[in-house]
């Protein structure tokens, strides 16, 4: 089981995503490997269902876990936006939630992949819009990449990444494959 964050990484989910970038790749390989054998290998990228689950409820008790445990000079770097994201996350979690799953395409894509004889090597589970725009993020070049989804979160999910890790930006002499 993927998830869109394994195509696109939202910020402060860096683990989380690198898990899910990782069965992109596992997936992709697995196929080949076990295709001589008649298995077929779908992923499954579910979207933002977490509305209608309880997956972000406590969210803001593990933001103050973590915000105990981490070491003071830590704190003392991340305490200008460290509670101001985590609020904004609380707050604006599922914002492309659908109202049920019954609205959603999540069944129906299931029962496709698991039926099919000749089903897709990925399902991303959402809008047709969203499947638009995630289609297009993986064409991009890295840059214009970061440059479109800093638009999208701004836009789509009142998310401002400059006011939450301003230090994250290439400067524009940066190539791709630079260290």
């Amino acid at each position: 089981m993927g998830s869109i964050n394994g195509l696109c990484a939202y910020p402060g989910l860096s683990i989380y995503s690198a898990t899910k970038f990782a069965l992109e790749g596992f997936s992709d390989v697995l196929r080949f490997e076990v295709a001589k054998l008649g298995i077929k290998v779908v992923l499954i990228r579910p979207g933002d269902f977490a509305r209608l689950t309880s997956l972000m409820i406590r969210q803001l008790d593990h933001a103050r876990d973590m915000w105990e445990q981490m070491p003071g000079e830590d704190r003392s770097f991340y305490r200008e936006y460290f509670d101001r994201y985590h609020r904004h996350i609380a707050d604006n979690y599922g914002m492309t939630s659908p109202p049920s799953f019954e609205d959603s395409t999540l069944l129906s894509d299931f029962e496709e992949s698991l039926l099919s004889m000749h089903p897709s090597y990925s399902v991303t589970v959402a809008p047709r819009g969203f499947r638009f725009i995630f289609l297009v993020v993986r064409l991009l070049p890295p840059t214009v990449k970061d440059c479109f989804l800093d638009f999208l979160y701004a836009k789509i999910f009142k998310f401002d990444m400059k006011a939450y890790f301003p230090t994250t930006y290439p400067s524009s002499s940066s190539q791709e494959g630079d260290d």
